[in-house]
């Protein structure tokens, strides 16, 4: 995007543009769920080394908030595949 022939077809490039600002969306709430899956993870390792019990009401919030937000990515993943034209869905590659 650096190129400035790149901007010289607008479509194409408003195309691009749009692609890569989702592409970085969705990595940056892969990494976010990610870090948040390993926060819990410790939380869970801690609660076992200690034998603590009290934290299990706090590891099943947490648990189901991640699951939810899973939920919620997957379903607007879905969502945006329906959306797109059909040539960019993967279909025939060769």
């Amino acid at each position: 995007m650096s190129d400035p022939s790149f901007w010289e077809n607008g479509d194409h490039a408003k195309e691009i543009s749009q692609k890569a600002t989702e592409a970085k969306a969705a990595y940056d709430t892969y990494t976010r769920l990610f870090a948040r899956a390993e926060s819990i993870k410790e939380l869970l390792d801690m609660a076992i080394e200690e034998n603590d019990q009290d934290m299990e009401s706090e590891l099943e919030e947490e648990i189901h908030e991640l699951h939810h937000e899973i939920r919620n990515c997957i379903l607007t993943l879905q969502s945006m595949k329906r959306e797109m034209p059909s040539s960019s869905k993967g279909g025939d590659r060769s």
